[in-house]
Parts: structure tokens; sequence; C-alpha cells
């Protein structure tokens, strides 16, 4: 899965080992330059999932992230206690 140039492999479902998927849906914008859009990793099998909205603006040609919906996401889905 790549997004601003990262790519993030994700592990498989905890609890029925299967594949898990990542979505990005609901692209906008809120006004004053800053864009939305929105994240969901989970695993289709189990129906569990972690939703988030990442916000950001541009700065020349960079993009700020205000709050970063991708990276949470991911990182959370990924995220296994004891290791």
């Amino acid at each position: 899965v790549k997004r601003m140039s990262k790519s993030v492999e994700l592990k498989n479902c905890p609890f029925c080992g299967g594949k898990a998927s990542l979505t990005e849906f609901g692209a906008g914008h809120e006004g004053d330059g800053v864009f939305v859009t929105s994240y969901k990793c989970g695993c289709p099998e189990c129906g569990i999932f972690f939703n988030r909205k990442s916000r950001f603006c541009m700065e020349g040609t960079e993009v700020k992230f205000l709050e970063n919906g991708f990276e949470y996401v991911t990182q959370h889905w990924n995220n296994r206690m004891g290791e």
C-alpha cells in the first residue's frame, strides 16, 4: 500500500488470519486550504476496522498533515500486544 511516498506492509488479521485491507474514501475540502480524506484499515472477513480522517494542507509542493489518518489506521492495525 502506498500513500504520500510511504509503503506499509499490513499484518494479517489477529483474529481470523485473513488478509487486511486499506481503503481511502471521502476526499474533500474543508475550506481555508484544508483538505480531508478518510482511511479504513482492517479485516473484511471479521468486519473489524480502524477508521480515521486525515486533514492536511499544502505548503508549496509539500503536504503538511494536521491529522494523519493513514498513519493512525495502519499503525493501530499492525500493533500487536507482546510484539
